[in-house]
């Protein structure tokens, strides 16, 4: 009867334990970053509000600042690979407002086709405090023709209906983006891709947009 019993719970606890190792490989794998092509898998995932908040102003303290730098007005520089990723749907788009200056509301729309409808889509911000040093060519991850622009600081996903009053909302396949930059952003630059997920496109489904660069002024 021992044994018997012995063997019962050894089997109960197998089991047990090829359940919570099943459940975790499918949380793992039905969270959106292990959906991302090649490098993008690495990458850390962050709310809006701690990219462009308190985490990468921290992170920015370190920094010294050009004394030149902040007497000139903020400017928005758009970022193009060698060439655009190939795929029979139009990529995404970035449209920013082109004055940036601390203290004052700052816009940029991120469409996940420059054309419309815009699709309602899974899409990824990725939004660095430092310049990539090299463009990273995505054609080996199965995206002919798509470049990372942006160092892999922080990536923000946004599904549809995300919202964050007053700083970011999501309606469709239209992402508003307003930002405030404060004083230590002052003389700055913030660097932003976005990433979206069309399945059927291409081998990884994904298609990237250009990147800006985003050069916070008085």
């Amino acid at each position: 009867m021992n044994d018997f019993r012995l063997l019962r719970n050894c089997i109960l606890g197998c089991l047990a334990a090829w359940l919570i190792l099943a459940l975790v490989y499918f949380i793992s794998c039905s969270s959106p970053t292990s959906k991302l092509p090649g490098p993008l898998q690495k990458s850390r995932s962050y709310d809006i509000e701690m990219v462009l908040g308190e985490t990468l102003t921290d992170r920015l303290k370190v920094t010294v600042v050009d004394p030149e730098i902040p007497k000139s007005p903020g400017s928005v520089r758009e970022i193009f690979g060698r060439t655009a990723c190939q795929s029979s749907s139009p990529n995404p788009y970035i449209v920013p407002d082109q004055m940036v200056s601390v203290g004052q509301p700052w816009k940029c729309l991120f469409l996940t086709c420059v054309l419309d409808p815009q699709p309602d889509v899974d899409c990824w911000l990725i939004i660095s405090a430092t310049a990539q040093a090299q463009p990273i060519d995505f054609t080996p991850y199965g995206m002919p023709g798509c470049w990372l622009h942006v160092s892999l600081d922080d990536l923000v996903y946004v599904p549809v209906g995300y919202s964050k009053p007053g700083m970011i909302e999501r309606i469709g396949g239209r992402i508003m983006l307003t930002w405030t930059p404060p004083m230590s952003f002052l003389g700055r630059s913030v660097w932003m891709q976005m990433l979206v997920s069309f399945p059927g496109l291409n081998q990884a489904g994904f298609l990237s947009s250009h990147a800006i660069e985003v050069r916070v002024g008085s």
